[in-house]
């Protein structure tokens, strides 16, 4: 940005004077000399107006030109960094999730046009079932999944639970927990199936202390005790499952449609998962055990179909030719102050 022409244009403006009339000269020269001077003033305020303009917009400039560098910056560093915790945690593929989105506008639009959607792969009701996913209530996240059945995590137990004394603990639960996340019931009748829930959990609580007493377990080998704090960091994870889905307890939750429902097979893909969580609000959750290579399959696909619509943040994003415009070419010619 060149600072110094509005300044060289004043000293200019400020230099013209008016006609000298001192020798006589007619009434018609002083009233062309009055006019010449408003002229010159009103030409100043207009430069005193660009200028303040110049600097508004180039604190503007300033700062989303910082923004941008750290938006590649956070990009780069989450990328880097997308082979551990990242993935697994579902934070990364929210991220892909939300670019890919807020540079396509896929929600937007009824339909994904055939000339993207031919570009990706289908994806297999395997793959879109290992997926955990939540929606926002007043309340915390509440689990869901893409189809009309149970949160994916009720069907993946902890190993400690395959114990002869805790698997009927383990089948009440599943069917305590079902009728929670039955659809369409009122306040009324979900609240009195938690209570029941929470008698079954007490229960599986009580039967993992008898199998594991605490005071035994200095006595547990390391894969054993890793094992069993396993165990009982599930029942907590269930139970606030289970609670926030009973306090919010609107059927608007039930009513809106499974991604199963809406997209047959063949529309299937990443594409049109990515409308559908976005749309409705849904982000993905940690995998659970033995499902991180699913979520390491979306990632990949998801940041390959980000540089293939080039959406992801990158260095044309800092040199764009509005974020660094020559404003003084841009908006103002200096001919126009000449004439």
């Amino acid at each position: 940005m060149r600072g110094t022409w509005m300044q060289k244009q004043r000293a200019t403006l400020s230099a013209i004077s008016p006609p000298d009339i001192s020798d006589g000269s007619n009434r018609d020269d002083a009233d062309v000399g009055e006019i010449e001077e408003f002229l010159k003033i009103k030409r100043i305020r207009y430069l005193d107006s660009w200028q303040e303009l110049e600097q508004r917009i180039e604190k503007t400039r300033q700062t989303t030109l910082k923004e941008q560098a750290s938006k590649v910056m956070v990009w780069r560093r989450s990328i880097k960094q997308g082979e551990f915790s990242g993935i697994r945690s579902g934070d990364l593929i929210n991220r892909i999730f939300s670019q890919i989105n807020a540079e396509t506008g896929l929600t937007m639009v009824a339909s994904i046009p055939s000339k993207i959607a031919d570009a990706v792969k289908p994806l297999d009701e395997k793959t879109l079932r290992a997926l955990q996913f939540s929606r926002a209530s007043r309340y915390g996240p509440v689990a869901t999944s893409l189809a009309d059945d149970m949160p994916q995590i009720f069907e993946c137990w902890p190993h400690v639970f395959y114990h002869d004394a805790l698997q009927p603990h383990v089948s009440r639960v599943k069917a305590a927990a079902e009728d929670v996340f039955s659809p369409q019931l009122d306040g009324k009748d979900r609240y009195q199936l938690e209570k029941v829930f929470q008698g079954e959990l007490r229960a599986i609580e009580r039967a993992l202390l008898q199998v594991y007493p605490r005071p035994h377990r200095r006595y547990l080998s390391t894969v054993d005790l890793r094992r069993v704090l396993a165990a009982e960091d599930f029942l907590i994870e269930i139970e606030r499952l289970v609670n926030t889905r009973a306090e919010s307890n609107s059927n608007l939750i039930d009513e809106l449609p499974s991604y199963f429902s809406l997209h047959p097979s063949d529309e299937r893909n990443l594409l049109t998962l990515i409308q559908y969580t976005q749309r409705y609000g849904l982000e993905v959750e940690p995998a659970i055990m033995g499902a991180e290579h699913f979520y390491n399959d979306i990632f990949f696909q998801a940041l390959a179909l980000a540089g293939a619509l080039d959406v992801a943040p990158s260095d044309d994003s800092i040199t764009d030719s509005m974020i660094n415009l020559d404003l003084d070419a841009a908006v103002m010619d200096a001919s126009d102050f000449e004439k």
